[in-house]
């Protein structure tokens, strides 16, 4: 996410020099001390000169963050929505491939996408074998306002590595033409 610093945590009047790294679901601290603090239970998050303050667990701590402390508190009490990640706006065309996943094409239907079956301009899908083996083609940019460019292809990866050898990197050559 980009939202790592070298800073001081200051948790039950004692102080820790840290590595903060804020995750999507958890706020990761090394050093003095290490913690994985799970952002479901941060609560009462401010910025306050230069300064993260929360509490987790009912205990109160602080980040010293300096001047990114503000964008960290913006980032914990309204993170972005699954939508915002993969770049879809309102009247996107989006298609969805090896995924059977109501609760994102709700998000993408309330977020004004279209789910389109034939020249999407965002592909989203499950696993690089479905991906790699789709003829994504660029579109005619004498008809087409993004001058001819595939809106992009994200892949969502499984937990477990995929088979067959296949990378991240074969689904962007493939789609490159």
């Amino acid at each position: 996410m980009g939202y790592d610093a070298t800073c001081t945590l200051l948790a039950e009047d004692r102080t820790f020099a840290v590595t903060a790294r804020l995750e999507e679901r958890a706020l990761a601290i090394r050093g003095d001390v290490r913690l994985a603090i799970p952002l479901a239970i941060v609560d009462g998050v401010t910025a306050r000169g230069g300064s993260l303050h929360f509490t987790a667990g009912g205990r109160a701590m602080a980040l010293e963050l300096g001047a990114a402390a503000e964008k960290w508190a913006t980032r914990i009490t309204n993170p972005p929505s699954r939508l915002e990640k993969l770049g879809v706006k309102g009247g996107m065309r989006v298609g969805l491939v090896g995924l059977d996943d109501p609760a994102l094409v709700a998000d993408l239907e309330s977020g004004g996408a279209t789910l389109e079956r034939s020249d999407p301009r965002l592909v989203v899908g499950r696993g690089l074998a479905q991906l790699v083996d789709l003829d994504l083609q660029p579109l005619d940019p004498a008809v087409d306002p993004l001058d001819g460019q595939l809106g992009g292809v994200h892949i969502i990866h499984p937990l477990s590595p995929p088979t067959g050898g296949r990378r991240e990197s074969s689904a962007r050559s493939a789609s490159a033409g």
